[in-house]
Parts: C-alpha cells; structure tokens; sequence
C-alpha cells in the first residue's frame, strides 16, 4: 500500500470484487453453455472481449484486478512505461519462469479414457 497509495489499494479491493461476482453472476444467468453453439473458438474470443472489456474499465479508473497487474501498476509507477507494456512483460515472466516445472508435473493428470 505504501508504494501505491492507500487509494489504489481500496480500489483494487473493488476491483476484485466486482470481477469476481460479475463473473458469478454471468456464470449463474448463462450458464456455463457456450456462447455460439458449435463454434468454441468464436464462444473463446468473445468471452475473452469481456473479460478484457472489463480489466480495460479497472485499468482505466486506475486500479487493479489483484494479479499480476498489480504489479505491472507498480514497476509503471517506478519506470514510467505503458501499462499495457509491462503486464504483457509480467505475464510473459510468469509463464517462461513456470514452463519446465518439475514439482508441478506430479499434479498434471491424464484425461480419463471411456
């Protein structure tokens, strides 16, 4: 909080909050029916606009969702750079850094065969 600011903070907070029940409550009027019958992918990109329509309105008003665009929100703070930049940079670390993990291939299971 001292980096950012208590008001960040609280907006984050909110943030969270209300993308997390926005989801639920999409969850709980659509159902988890695709969006276009027969088409995954379609269904995929526009549940993906969405999603991305609603992190663009968290950004926008200057908060965070809780992820790794906080701390995308605090090296822009520091570095002066795009936001956009740095959390594709973050998640981009996230990934390369978890693509050959040893410990977590215990937890992977192969799909049951019928």
């Amino acid at each position: 909080m001292k980096i950012i600011g208590a008001g960040f903070g609280l907006k984050t907070v909110i943030g969270f909050t209300s993308m997390s029940l926005s989801t639920t409550l999409l969850e709980f009027t659509w159902g988890y029916n695709p969006l276009v019958e027969n088409e995954p992918l379609l269904s995929a990109v526009f549940g993906g606009l969405l999603i991305g329509i609603g992190s663009g309105l968290v950004f926008k008003a200057k908060a965070s969702s809780g992820g790794t665009d906080a701390i995308a929100a605090m090296l822009s703070k520091f570095t002066r750079q795009p936001l956009g930049k740095l959390q594709i940079g973050v998640d981009a670390v996230v990934v390369l850094t978890r693509q050959n993990d040893e410990p977590y291939k215990d937890y992977i299971r192969e799909p049951r065969r019928l």
